[in-house]
């Protein structure tokens, strides 16, 4: 495998803006650090963590055998990160790391399942088991009985006795090659075939994911590829795995291939991604090199692509690429196997490309121009703009937003305590003249204390009433589906010839339940941050007037609640009534009984999913609550002692320190002019950004 990535062309990397604003707030970090005697290092290093524990997310899903690895590859401009034969009964979600916050940048972790997650996957079922549990008959489930038995005994062949030891464990690797990676992620065979070779994915059946790490290039900000399993496996495994992928996913690049139409399940898939809110995502359609004539087909497959998504989307629009990563692994290693010259040749000259894709190589490093000509038709350069547009208004960047109102908030802090030590000596330096006692700025102390403590308990109550409300809205409507759905089915039913599969469309439920929630969930957004204003003047209310305006710059972080957003990825769930024909016959069984059986079921479902919906949500909005009402307190209280000239702790200053402090009356105000500088610079900064937000 390939750490190097091959530097052959000259273009903007992914999340390069980003990047730049990245490092730029790292190092405002550090001279804010630096400033007002360093009391401020520990609020500026939690913001620090912040920035540098930030990453884009980018989910990769693709048909089987549409070429995913091989675009991965050309993505990462390492054309030999994925081995590209992978079987794809690989059930294994790999996460590429480029820039790791721990500066890890080369191995790799390989975790397996543990012994629940192994026995609920392998002795129950999985997730279809939990699907059909109670919905079909004890013959009726031999069928599910029997794939699970085969994908158990086929573990237990390949590992033997280490089997039992090894759920639960990880191994990790300094360095990583193909073969190795084919050992965790490889299944290597057809879950109802016999294997071929025990050692081959030997121990890909209990892997539940793997890590592996490079160094940040070639992208301009840090990114983690999720690279999931595909789709359609009989014990739903990687249908769910694939789930759990997208709630850990900011941005999604979709991989088709021009040979495949839709498939149902891309459809579905697609179809929830856009219906939860996730307009981040491209649709990659590959494989353009293997199509008959591509320059005059490429854009009949694009526009027979968007009409088809328009119709499953009631018209939406979905971005979409066309592309090879074929061409585009040859333009990165010079590689000839496998290409079709003059095909490529034809494309470049019909689509113009030759003039433009000397804009890659303006030095001439490359002898062949037919790669620079390669890259450019493969789609990957249209792929990364697209992407790098998306991530400028993604999670990544509220991220950033977040962390630049904080900093400029406490260099504002820095401002203010840097004009209030000017304040506590005469020009002289002689005198020594706090603004508050020591006494007088323990009981503010306190006041603030109890204030941060009643805000923080009421955004809390606010946020809960919101949520409860929000439970009840959603088992309304959910309720209301089945009642309907009851009626729709019983008729269907009825009506319906020997043979007849009987289906449910639960999507138009989905549909209301994210707008619901999603409604619900941006008016609670709008209570906290209003909510916590009025906190913030209620509090310096309780302070005696000569003291507010010394600590005018100490603010709740608004900004933080601003960019809060609903979890909503419980909504992807695979509900009973969408599993096969095959499945659903067995399920509704052709009678009343049944169908009501299986709507019970799918209430119960649905009903789980806002649970979990809620559950997910609640987190991120506590979570930040108890941060950012903790962290005006503590704001509060260190600009408190500075106006009486006393430690964090209330001790008074010894003689030595007042004497230090005077001779530092200079470095004060150096420290006063840096920090204005920077509070313009931040200021200005946030202004550009939120014009930049507003234009889009």
């Amino acid at each position: 495998m390939s750490e190097e990535w091959d530097a052959v062309f000259e273009m903007p990397p992914l999340g390069v803006d980003l990047g730049r604003q990245r490092a730029r707030l790292l190092a405002d970090i550090e001279q804010l650090a630096a400033l007002s005697g360093g009391t401020l290092t520990k609020r500026a290093s939690a913001i620090r963590t912040r920035v540098r524990n930030t990453s884009i997310r980018v989910g990769v899903i693709g048909q089987i055998k549409a070429g995913k690895s091989s675009t991965i590859n050309a993505l990462t401009r390492r054309a030999g990160l994925l081995p590209s034969d992978v079987n794809p009964w690989t059930t294994v979600v790999t996460r590429l790391h480029f820039g790791h916050p721990t500066g890890k940048n080369s191995g790799a972790i390989f975790r397996f399942f543990n012994d629940a997650e192994w026995d609920r996957l392998a002795n129950r079922g999985g997730r279809l088991g939990e699907l059909t549990d109670g919905l079909l008959e004890d013959y009726k489930r031999e069928k599910l009985g029997e794939q699970v038995a085969a994908m158990r005994a086929r573990a237990e062949l390949r590992l033997g006795t280490k089997f039992a030891h090894l759920l639960g464990k990880a191994h990790r690797f300094e360095q990583v090659t193909p073969e190795l990676l084919a050992h965790y992620v490889a299944a290597g065979d057809d879950p109802e075939a016999r294997i071929a070779s025990p050692t081959s994915g030997r121990f890909a059946d209990i892997t539940h994911s793997a890590e592996i790490f490079f160094p940040q290039e070639p992208f301009g900000f840090p990114l983690t590829l999720i690279d999931t399993p595909g789709v359609n496996d009989p014990l739903l495994i990687r249908e769910e795995i694939t789930q759990q992928s997208i709630e850990n996913s900011d941005h999604f690049i979709v991989i088709l291939s021009a040979h495949q139409s839709l498939s149902k399940s891309d459809v579905r898939l697609i179809r929830l991604l856009k219906a939860l809110n996730r307009d981040r995502f491209v649709v990659f359609v590959n494989r353009l090199d293997e199509i008959r004539n591509p320059a005059d087909n490429i854009e009949p497959v694009r526009q027979k692509v968007i009409e088809n998504l328009k119709r499953e989307l009631d018209g939406k629009e979905i971005s979409v690429v066309v592309g090879s990563a074929a061409w585009a692994n040859f333009a990165l290693t010079g590689n000839e196997e496998l290409l079709d010259r003059n095909a490529l040749n034809s494309f470049v000259k019909a689509r113009g490309l030759t003039e433009p894709a000397k804009a890659l190589d303006p030095t001439h490093h490359i002898d062949d121009p037919a790669r620079a000509e390669a890259y450019l038709a493969s789609g990957m350069q249209e792929l990364m703009e697209v992407m790098s547009d998306m991530v400028q208004y993604g999670p990544a960047a509220k991220a950033m937003e977040e962390a630049q109102a904080d900093l400029l908030a406490v260099a504002r802090q820095a401002v203010e305590r840097s004009q209030i030590r000017l304040t506590l000596f005469d020009e002289s330096g002689s005198e020594f003249r706090p603004l508050a006692s020591a006494r007088e700025v323990k009981d503010m102390a306190e006041l603030v204390a109890t204030g941060a403590k009643d805000a923080r308990a009421a955004l809390s109550a606010t946020a809960e009433s919101v949520f409860d409300l929000s439970v009840r809205e959603m088992t309304k409507s959910v309720d209301g589906f089945i009642a309907e759905q009851t009626g729709v089915l019983q008729a269907a039913l009825s009506r319906a010839k020997r043979g007849t599969t009987i289906g449910c469309d639960v999507d138009p439920l989905r549909r209301d339940l994210e707008f619901k929630f999603t409604d619900t969930f941006n008016r609670l957004r709008e209570r906290l941050v209003n909510e916590a204003r009025e906190f913030e003047v209620a509090i310096r209310d309780t302070l005696p007037e000569k003291i507010r305006d010394r600590i005018a710059s100490v603010k709740f972080s608004t900004t933080a609640l601003s960019v809060l957003a609903p979890q909503m990825d419980s909504l992807y769930r695979t509900v009973s009534v969408e599993l096969s024909a095959s499945w659903l016959n067995l399920i509704f069984g052709g009678s009343p009984q049944k169908v009501n059986q299986a709507l019970k079921s799918v209430r119960e479902q649905f009903l789980q999913m806002t649970t979990d919906m809620v559950a997910s949500s609640r987190v991120g909005v506590f979570e930040t609550i108890e941060r950012v009402t903790e962290e005006f307190r503590g704001d509060a209280d260190a600009q408190l002692h500075e106006l009486a000239g006393i430690t964090a702790s209330g001790d008074e200053y010894s003689e030595f320190e007042l004497q230090k402090r005077k001779a530092l009356r200079e470095q004060v105000r150096s420290d006063l002019i840096s920090a204005e500088r920077l509070v313009e610079s931040l200021a200005n900064a946030q202004h550009a950004a939120k014009r930049k937000n507003e234009a889009a």
